[in-house]
């Protein structure tokens, strides 16, 4: 293999296209989980760097005082723990899959502040993303768009999604010619 050069922003896409990829896949968990957490602390120390708050950021100011530890905790132990083992190597964690949904959401959104645009992979999973949460969310587009499309698409069905990413990618095309 060739050696090349990369930057920090390409290595955290890369990342976070990978753990999409397999969340539509229904690839393992663990993964990506490891690989979207990776990708949203690169994008947060890049948006760090650059002066530009991101959505994690506004949504850790919005927890109470004495909930944070607790919220913390839930996103933060899994990732410690698929990244570290120097301490309590036969330890055992209660992982919920159900989190990589937000943690893949928190990166890509801060890809979006950091890059000023998104990949068609990450349309195709903000798409599922608000299907899957239209009363969770504020959403600033058509809500009855979203809540009608919803009740009209399967959230299981992950072809409808690699459909979704191929259209996306069309359309980029389009847009760059």
């Amino acid at each position: 293999m060739t050696e090349f050069k990369i930057t920090k922003l390409e290595a955290a896409k890369r990342q976070l296209e990978t753990a999409i990829n397999l969340f539509f896949s229904n690839g393992d968990d663990v993964s990506i989980h490891a690989l979207a957490s990776a990708s949203s602390d690169v994008l947060k120390d890049i948006g760090k760097f650059n002066k530009k708050t991101t959505i994690y950021d506004n949504l850790i100011s919005l927890i109470k005082k004495e909930k944070k530890k607790e919220v913390l905790d839930i996103i933060n132990k899994p990732k410690m723990f698929f990244k570290h083992a120097d301490q309590e190597t036969n330890k055992t964690i209660n992982f919920y899959p159900s989190s990589n949904d937000w943690i893949i959401f928190i990166a890509i959104e801060a890809y979006s502040k950091v890059n000023g645009k998104i990949t068609p992979t990450m349309m195709a999973f903000r798409v599922y993303f608000y299907l899957k949460n239209p009363k969770i969310l504020e959403l600033k587009e058509d809500k009855l768009f979203w809540n009608n499309l919803s009740n009209s698409i399967n959230l299981n069905d992950k072809e409808t999604f690699e459909i979704l990413i191929d259209e996306f990618k069309k359309k980029e095309k389009q847009q760059n010619n």
